[in-house]
């Protein structure tokens, strides 16, 4: 919506709100509300699911889901609710399901969510040589970001212990954080302060300025990030078995976004 003010962009959310309520406070939330009305080309359908495209139907959910983007051959689709929104492309943004079939059958999964079960160490339960952090794990933790990266400490740390003979350390959730950016220019964000204290778009822009792309391509083993548009004039190191694995890519896509990656790359090392 920032990027093609020309264009008509609709958010369709199921809820009431943009964001369920939880840990987070009302402020936060209209906080976040306030400033995607400030788009003009924007439109929240609030209350209300998209139904997938005709030529889409043959798949179950998953599949759909799995997509992630869709072209509606007819230019438009059609809520639950009967309306119907002219469209050209389609974005499912919702949270896709846990990929649960590679260990359900041999581990123990919590029925209802197809977490695995784990201890207060995050052990899989009956398997204290194996861990589960993340998603997959059925830890209580939500599934963000930040609550991965602290079942993955807590899991390394234990590792380390167990090794040294020494007694696993139980996994303590910590607090609630949430930065969400909105563009280029807003974003909200709600911290473990004092009960939890709201701030604006300028703390978000500069905690998020490129995404945490560089902090997470390092995590994940390149020395910098792909893109030199975060400040450096480095050439593209993609590696598209990488990107096919880290993002469930097929290989086509991987190849692609691969070849963006050194095309821009380039570009901007000969500006």
């Amino acid at each position: 919506a920032e990027e093609y003010p020309a264009i008509k962009v609709y958010l369709v959310h199921s809820h009431l709100q943009v964001m369920m309520p939880g840990p987070w406070r009302d402020k936060f939330i209209k906080k976040l509300t306030k400033q995607l009305a400030t788009y003009k080309n924007l439109e929240l359908v609030m209350e209300d699911r998209i139904e997938p495209p005709e030529e889409e139907e043959q798949l179950d959910t998953d599949g759909f889901v799995a997509r992630k983007f869709s072209i509606p051959t007819s230019g438009k689709v059609t809520t639950k609710k009967g309306r119907e929104l002219p469209c050209d492309l389609l974005f499912w943004a919702i949270g896709g399901r846990i990929n649960s079939k590679s260990y359900e059958s041999t581990l123990p999964t919590n029925e209802k969510n197809k977490c695995l079960k784990v201890n207060e160490f995050l052990q899989v339960e009956g398997f204290p040589n194996i861990f589960a952090i993340g998603d997959c794990a059925d830890s209580g933790a939500a599934k963000t970001v930040n609550f991965a990266r602290q079942t993955a400490d807590a899991v390394v740390t234990n590792i380390k212990r167990i090794e040294a003979n020494k007694k696993a350390i139980p996994f303590v959730k910590g607090p609630d954080l949430n930065v969400t950016q909105l563009g280029h220019k807003n974003g909200a964000a709600q911290i473990p302060l004092m009960g939890g204290t709201v701030l604006g778009a300028g703390f978000v822009q500069a905690v998020k300025a490129d995404m945490l792309v560089g902090q997470f391509w390092k995590a994940f083993g390149y020395k910098k990030a792909p893109v030199s548009s975060l400040g450096d004039n480095i050439k593209a190191d993609v590696d598209e078995q990488k990107l096919a694995s880290l993002l469930n890519m097929t290989p086509e896509v991987s190849a692609q976004f691969a070849a963006g990656f050194v095309a821009q790359a380039q570009a901007e090392e000969n500006t």
